[in-house]
């Protein structure tokens, strides 16, 4: 009777363990990043080329977005955007395999992307220094076939004539019944420096917090589900030049 009951034990601990092997482990990185911009005014509208280098945990991201601009009356902004990205991790690449039978993330820093999406941004002063922005906004992702929600609120304060300060709150949702809280969320804090006009440069910090829960590939394969959080904190510079 012992015999059997350790023999029970032995197994729950080992099976505990293999299917602990399953699930992604959370991971906390700091890493460096970097976004460059080419911004044309013109009249009304406004033509940007941006372009974002973000690695994360497990690889590297880049990004190329061309946005066109319309300024409409009392500081609202409408925009819509092409996107093509390197590298961009989802969470159907935890897979299994095959060679070596273990579950890990699929080396995805040659995948490509193509997103389109669409935002409305609104600005307001709030003193002769201190201004609010919200922008808010729909973005496509037509290799996964899914929608995001974008929701981004900030604060913008112009310290002086050379410099400006910004605080800005991101979250991203995916557009989905099934999902209950936010995909992607993150703080930034910056500044920028133009008396070298038309060049506008400065640094920022990042903190984002990406959530990754299990698929309905994974569900069915292992019979468990999951829901983990890697934290990324990120030093970079922004480089502007507008004209």
């Amino acid at each position: 009777m012992r015999l059997h009951l350790i023999l029970i034990l032995i197994s729950s601990f080992f099976g505990a363990l293999l299917a602990q092997d399953n699930v992604p482990k959370a991971q906390t990185s700091f890493r460096p990043s970097l976004e460059a911009r080419v911004f044309k005014r013109q009249e009304l509208w406004d033509y940007v080329a941006d372009y974002r280098y973000r690695p994360d945990a497990e690889g590297t991201y880049n990004g190329v977005t061309l946005s066109v601009r319309r300024r409409l009356p009392h500081h609202i902004t409408l925009g819509v955007y092409g996107r093509y990205t390197i590298g961009e991790r989802h969470g159907h690449t935890w897979i299994k395999d095959l060679a070596d039978n273990k579950w890990k993330w699929r080396d995805s820093d040659s995948d490509t992307e193509f997103n389109l999406g669409g935002f409305v941004q609104a600005k307001r002063q709030m003193t002769d220094k201190l201004f609010f922005e919200l922008r808010t906004g729909v973005e496509r992702h037509f290799d996964v076939k899914v929608n995001f929600w974008l929701l981004r609120p900030g604060i913008i304060w112009q310290m002086n004539a050379d410099w400006m300060s910004y605080f800005r709150y991101e979250f991203y949702r995916m557009i989905s019944k099934s999902v209950s809280s936010p995909y992607k969320q993150g703080l930034y804090i910056g500044a920028l420096y133009s008396a070298y006009s038309p060049f506008i440069f400065g640094p920022f910090v990042r903190y984002e917090r990406q959530e990754w829960s299990s698929t309905q590939h994974f569900s069915a394969m292992t019979g468990r589900q999951y829901r983990i959080h890697d934290k990324l904190y990120s030093l970079g510079g922004t480089f502007i030049y507008s004209f």
